[in-house]
């Protein structure tokens, strides 16, 4: 850029980590929109994933419970790289996501579960690649035990005490919003979808398939809508909820009805 005599470069704010723009994250399944241009910027941070030097951004969020985070920047004009960290460096901290194409695109998507602490997100770029950027940050709960939601099908977990599968004793995280007293323990299964998501219908049910009183919950990131059920067919549960079109995370919760209420479980699942 050739600047006339006596003219000053305009750098982003958040250029440098010192400076972060601070996010909110709010309440659970609110979406936070941030937008600026990395060319108003200089590189500062190496990801892991892409060490390429490239201008970069800073934003810095704290969570004060056990929750799994999710950024996208979808929408964006370039080739973009995001990643998690949690110091201000020259290089990004191990044990942090780094995402650069997701969903056919050149742009990022990535989660990742954080436990309570102030961590930053850094938006840079491929190759050096700079430019016009959207972000949006959701966020959800999170159980002592996730996995991946899997395609529409049958599948078995637990709530009782993991500790000889490897998994520590299992502990009340998230809380149900139809029934229920506080202290069961709780499993997440999650997932994540693409901007070209058409949404559609998600039903689950442990009817016939658990081993104690269970409650089903169903969440999004990008809406205060909770899919949410207790005694559907006895002790057991059925939920269906509309799942929301576009890119967001997703997370279905099976709780305990109480902190006497858990054990072994399966669930039949149909998921759009």
């Amino acid at each position: 850029m050739l600047l006339s005599a006596g003219s000053a470069f305009a750098y982003e704010a958040n250029d440098q980590c010192g400076s972060a723009q601070v996010v909110n994250l709010g309440a659970f399944s609110t979406v936070s929109t941030f937008s600026g241009n990395t060319c108003n910027a200089t590189p500062d941070t190496l990801s892991h994933c892409r060490p390429y030097a490239a201008p970069d951004v800073f934003y810095r969020f704290t969570v004060n419970q056990r929750s799994l985070v999710y950024v996208d920047a979808f929408s964006s004009t370039y080739d973009t790289v995001l990643f998690f960290t949690d110091v201000c460096s020259t290089e990004q901290n191990k044990g942090f996501e780094c995402v650069d194409d997701q969903c056919g695109t050149l742009q990022s998507q990535m989660v990742q579960l954080f436990e309570p602490g102030t961590y930053y997100l850094v938006v840079s770029g491929f190759g050096g690649q700079c430019g016009a950027f959207n972000i949006h940050f959701q966020h959800l709960p999170a159980s002592d035990v996730l996995y991946k939601l899997p395609e529409s099908s049958q599948f078995s977990s637990s709530t009782d005490n993991m500790a000889n599968r490897g998994v520590p004793l299992l502990t009340d995280r998230t809380q149900s919003t139809c029934s229920g007293s506080y202290g069961g323990r709780d499993v997440t299964h999650y997932y994540t979808t693409c901007p070209s998501y058409l949404g559609g219908t998600l039903s689950a049910t442990t009817c016939g398939l658990a081993s104690f009183d269970t409650v089903l919950y169903f969440r999004q990131g990008n809406t205060p809508a909770v899919a949410c059920n207790d005694d559907a067919c006895g002790l057991q549960s059925t939920i269906s909820g509309a799942v929301t079109p576009g890119a967001a995370l997703r997370a279905l919760y099976t709780d305990g009805y109480s902190s006497s209420s858990f054990g072994d479980f399966s669930i039949n699942l149909s998921r759009p």
